[in-house]
Parts: structure tokens; sequence; C-alpha cells
């Protein structure tokens, strides 16, 4: 509005310089009215910079018109003058608020009527004008100022929206790219098309757990900032594993951490993958040293079968996993030795061939009975995903950075299985 009240200030002053050049003496009256409706131009934009918005756009609105339609009455329709009344509704509704549904309507339907009105009634130029080259000059500066002023007006316009629409798509990609790292893609997808609730029964999965061991006297070690960029710097050093490994994170829990292979789209591999992520998650840890305190040491958990993935809830919802396998996962975890990767007798027998166990023999697993476990040592060939191995991963890792804080978690592991 104050850009268009602006414009509008500088083209009546112009007109009215142009009027006095070419004959101030019989044009003196527009010259002096252009002047006077210029003081509204001026008030626009006092009123608009003042937030009433609404009365600011009333007021160049008819501030236009009146500075139309006093030199259209005094010059007549055969200087063109009143051309420029064709500006006014287009003005009007490029300057009237998203809600307001008053002002386009007023001034469409009262400017084309003002516009057809004034030439019929105020047809001819003053004699002293009347078929002189003055008044042939003001039909061609009228014709030019209404195409040019029209023609600034709409470029200006399509700037703004252009502008508009690339912060718009900016704060589209935002989310977008906010929405992907609290959700698999194809869940965000289903999650955007408002599916509610999103639930999936996946047969074949393998679940990760890991957890760090003796965070309580780490934390006590720590600074609260210290132990923040500490767990931060392991876990986004997981998260890179996570995707080189195609495993999707699910959560970190405290200082914990949960992820899952043949998640969200299945995949016939889903056992040996957790298995290489797992061992590359243990050779990363045990580069970070915290002085005074030592290596880093993490109980890994991985078990396979199926559950429930999805998303509930309304507000800081999650993608989430429940069901048999994800207990198990768990209990491996918490019943496992520092360092070790702590597996069920499926996945041993899967993966028997191409990777390296220990049978830690028939143990009792809470909540499920007597177990026959294992734990993983090695794999007998590189990992699936390229060129890269688990130890370039790892070499990218500074262990001898300090780090900032988190609280620790609640000893409850137990995650409800769904019936």
């Amino acid at each position: 509005m104050n850009v268009v009240a602006l414009a509008a200030l500088v083209a009546s002053s112009l007109f009215a310089i142009f009027y006095a050049v070419l004959d101030l003496a019989s044009l003196w009256p527009v010259v002096v009215t252009n002047m006077i409706w210029n003081c509204g131009y001026v008030l626009v934009m006092v009123i608009n910079g003042r937030g009433r918005t609404r009365l600011a756009s009333w007021t160049l609105v008819f501030t236009g018109w009146a500075n139309t339609i006093a030199p259209a009455v005094f010059l007549g329709a055969d200087t063109g003058v009143y051309l420029f009344l064709v500006l006014i509704p287009i003005i009007g509704v490029l300057i009237s608020g998203p809600r307001d549904r008053v002002m386009p309507v007023v001034v469409i339907g009262l400017g084309v009527v003002i516009f057809a009105i004034v030439p019929m009634i105020f047809t001819e130029s003053p004699t002293v004008l009347r078929g002189t080259a003055v008044e042939k000059a003001l039909f061609a500066s009228s014709a030019i100022g209404v195409g040019a002023i029209g023609s600034l007006f709409a470029l200006y316009y399509r700037w703004l929206v252009t502008l508009a629409e690339e912060a718009l798509a900016a704060a589209n990609a935002r989310s977008e790219r906010l929405l992907l790292n609290i959700l698999p893609e194809p869940i965000a997808e289903r999650l955007k098309a408002e599916e509610s609730p999103i639930a999936d029964r996946i047969d074949e999965v393998t679940v990760l757990f890991a957890d760090l061991v003796g965070f309580t006297p780490l934390s006590q070690l720590l600074s609260a900032d210290d132990l923040v960029l500490l767990l931060n710097q392991i876990f986004s050093s997981f998260d890179d594993l996570s995707e080189r490994f195609g495993l999707e994170k699910v959560a970190t829990i405290g200082d914990g951490y949960l992820a899952v292979s043949g998640l969200p789209t299945a995949r016939p591999d889903h056992m040996s993958a957790a298995a290489d992520m797992a061992l590359a998650m243990r050779e990363v840890l045990s580069q970070h040293v915290v002085p005074g305190y030592g290596h880093l040491g993490m109980r890994f958990g991985l078990a396979s079968g199926s559950v429930v993935a999805g998303v509930i809830g309304k507000r800081k919802f999650r993608y989430d996993l429940w069901g048999d396998t994800v207990n198990t996962a768990s209990r491996m975890e918490s019943h496992g030795r520092p360092g070790m990767i702590h597996v069920t007798s499926d996945i041993h027998r899967a993966l028997a061939d191409s990777y390296e166990f220990q049978p830690r023999g028939e143990i009792l697993i809470k909540g499920k009975g007597p177990m026959e476990t294992y734990f993983l040592i090695s794999s007998h060939q590189p990992p699936a995903i390229g060129d890269e191995s688990a130890a370039g991963e790892a070499d990218r890792v500074d262990g001898s950075e300090k780090t900032r804080g988190i609280r620790e978690k609640p000893d409850a592991r137990d995650r409800t299985v769904l019936s």
C-alpha cells in the first residue's frame, strides 16, 4: 500500500508539473487540485504506518478517485485523463485484506460505474484546449501514464508473489526435512494423506537395541553440556550408520538407541544388515575415550521376528514399534555384557555361515524363560554397503572430543505388546 501511495504521489506531482509546463494559465485548476490530493497520498502512508490498514486502503481508493475525477471534469474526456479511472478498481482489489469481502465489491462496482459515466458527462475539453496540440499531448500522456503505471504495479505485484512463493517453498522444504527426520518417507506420505491411525504388521524384521554401560557415573563425571555433546556425537554417528546400512532409527531412549532392519520396506537381508550395523556401532564407540573415565562401553541386543509398527496420537507423535520381538531385543541387551552383541538363536542359525558367534549357553531371560543365546563376534565378509567399511565410518569420529549432557533415563525398558 505504501508503494502504491508513493507511486501515485509521484505520478500526480509529475502530471501537475506537466500541466503547468504545457499551459499554466489554462490548466492551473488541475495543477492546484493535484497538489491538494497529494496530501491524501501522504496521509495514506501515515495511517498505514500506524497499523490502521483498512482505513488506509479506503483513504487511498477515494483519494485516487478524487485525484482522477477532478481533472477529468475540468479537462474533459477528450484529454484522456479519465483513463486513470481504470486503475482504481485494480489497485483497490490488490490492497484489500485477504478476508475483506466488502472492499473488492465496492471498488469494482463503483469503479465500473464511474469509469462509464465520467466520459459520457464530461466529454469535451475546455474551449481553450479543444483541437490544440496541448489536448493531444494530454491524451497521449494520459494513455502512456495509465499503461506505464499499470504495468509497473503488475510487475511489482508479480515480484511480491514470486517472493511469497519462494518463501513458501523454502518453508515447505524445511517442514519436509523435519518430517523426514521424524518419520520414514513412506509413513510421512501416508500421514500427509491424512491416514490415521497408521499401523502395519511386518512379519520379518530385526530389532537392534543398544545401551551405554555405566551412564550414571559418567553423568556425574561430566558437566551437563559435555554429557549432551558426547551423546549427540555418538548418536549422530549411529544415525550415519543407520543410513549406510539401511536401518530405520526408531528412537533414542535416554542413553539407549533403538533401530530396526526391514522397515518400512521389507528386505530379505534384515538380519545381516542389523548385525553389520551393530558391529560398526561397536567399532565407532571404541573410538570414544573420556578423560578420567576411559573407553565407553555399550550392550547390544538383536532379535528377529514380527512387529507392529505405526504412528499414534495427535501431537508429538513418532514412528514406533510394538510386539514380542521388541521386548526380546530389549531383553538381549539388558541380559548382555558390555561391548558384546547379544543375539537370539534364530539369528545365529541364519547367519552362522557368514559370521562368527560365541555360544553363551542357555540363560534365564526375564519374561521369556530359558533361552539359548549367542554373542556376535565378527563378520566373515565385508559389510554389504558398497566400497566403504564400518571402520571408515569409525575413522570419521574423533573420540577425544568432549561433549554436552542428557538426563538419566528410567530403568524401565519394557514396551507394551500390542494385542
